[in-house]
């Protein structure tokens, strides 16, 4: 989960590269994003099968105006944690 929160962060910088991915421990989940038609936006499949469909992803501000255009990912960062119990 921590890793979804990474890289959702990292998406929501200023457009995003063709499609991104990350993959759950058990690799059921996977979350992807895209620039495609120009708007960041994702998706979310479990065992292949659609949960989440293609969704814009953006910001809308009570006082100023909306961004969800020209995202741009400048970072990407991986890290593997072991939670196994001993």
């Amino acid at each position: 989960m921590r890793v979804f929160l990474l890289l959702l962060l990292a998406v929501s910088l200023p457009s995003i590269a063709n499609e991104l991915s990350v993959l759950s421990p058990d690799k059921k989940v996977k979350l992807s994003f895209t620039d495609d038609g120009e708007l960041a936006q994702y998706r979310v499949p479990f065992n292949g099968e659609p949960v989440l469909g293609l969704g814009k992803l953006g910001f809308t501000f009570a006082k100023a105006a909306p961004l969800y255009r020209d995202f741009k990912v400048e970072e990407i960062s991986r890290n593997t944690v072991d939670q196994t119990p001993t």
